[in-house]
């Protein structure tokens, strides 16, 4: 998947001490979060301080985010709000979902999703880090409840430079107090994303630009699809300049160490670690 998410390009400067804190609420039902942060007046990157969730006026949750996950802006991904009470599953719970950003030129995207637990009477914790990509929270394949819809950023820089690299699609869900990867759950979406790809490849030979980054995504795409191995020989077949004679090695390489090849590939519905 070409980065279809906004990415916020701007680098934001070291500030000083914080210049007050305040604090945003969201709420479903008898359900209230709230997120206490503090920022800087010269940055506009929120540092995330504690987390409260209170059911029916009583607190059932507090403490701070995840490290790695205590910084935030308010409008990094544009329609997801900073933090947000909806139901992520069928289990008639609604989610608590808080949205973080690193801040810096590249990274970094990533979501912390506190669940409740009927049967321990407490929330469980999960954060994924979607790096670059980022996420769009959406309904996805006529379910009720929406996913993440996300792209892989390991493919960042390892067959070209950044702007030449492109990022298969990601599916995620949430259940059952975790996050699965779904992507192989939807096939034409799967293919589209590579037909995109092999499409911005031609377009890229014409135009003299760089190739590999976006064959190699296709090539996961395709992978996903089942017919990984018959389009790394398509690929190689091309003759495109851009292509070294040991690309098919390295691509299949880094394709099968990063769980797209063999039993190792995520399947429709496994947990993903």
């Amino acid at each position: 998947m070409r980065r279809i998410f906004i990415m916020l390009c701007a680098s934001f400067v070291a500030c000083a001490a914080p210049a007050f804190s305040d604090q945003i609420t969201a709420q479903s039902g008898s359900v209230r979060a709230v997120a206490q942060y503090s920022r800087a007046a010269q940055s506009g990157i929120l540092d995330l301080q504690r987390i409260r969730i209170m059911r029916n006026g009583n607190v059932a949750f507090e403490g701070a985010p995840p490290s790695g996950f205590t910084q935030a802006y308010l409008d990094a991904l544009p329609g997801q709000p900073l933090l947000a009470v909806r139901e992520l599953d069928d289990e008639g719970e609604p989610e608590v979902v808080l949205s973080t950003f690193t801040g810096g030129a590249h990274c970094c995207f990533g979501v912390v999703i506190y669940g409740y637990d009927r049967q321990s009477a407490s929330y469980r914790v999960v954060a994924r880090d979607f790096s670059d990509a980022g996420y769009k929270l959406t309904q996805i394949g006529g379910l009720p409840y929406p996913q993440f819809l996300s792209a892989d950023a390991r493919f960042a820089y390892v067959f070209t430079n950044f702007a030449s690299s492109a990022f298969p699609i990601q599916i995620w869900r949430y259940s059952a107090g975790d996050l699965i990867e779904v992507t192989r759950c939807y096939p034409n979406l799967v293919a589209a994303d590579a037909k995109r790809d092999w499409t911005a490849a031609i377009e890229n030979a014409k135009s003299d630009q760089p190739l590999t980054g976006v064959l190699a995504a296709y090539a996961a795409d395709q992978y996903m699809l089942g017919v990984g191995q018959l389009a790394i020989k398509n690929i190689m077949k091309t003759g495109y300049r851009d292509i070294a004679d040991d690309y098919a090695e390295r691509l299949a390489a880094f394709l099968s160490s990063n769980g797209y090849v063999g039993p190792a590939g995520p399947s429709c519905g496994a947990p993903a670690h």
